[in-house]
């Protein structure tokens, strides 16, 4: 079976009634920070273990 992997954002749930976030300058403004934070930060034991994971198997990881 093919995958297939779809990207969406908060407006796709809209039409159904559920209220979304817009504030696009805090949204961006959350964004940046957490792209600077990445110049600060090293990756994790939990980081190199789905590393090591994606090696052997397909991983698809879902916040």
């Amino acid at each position: 079976m093919k995958k297939l992997v779809v990207l969406t954002g908060a407006g796709i749930s809209q039409e159904s009634g559920i209220k979304t976030f817009r504030d696009p300058q805090m949204v961006l403004d959350f964004y940046n920070m957490r792209r600077k934070q990445l110049y600060e930060v090293e990756p994790n034991d939990a980081h190199y273990a789905l590393a090591k994971l994606e090696e052997t198997y397909e991983v698809n990881l879902r916040p």
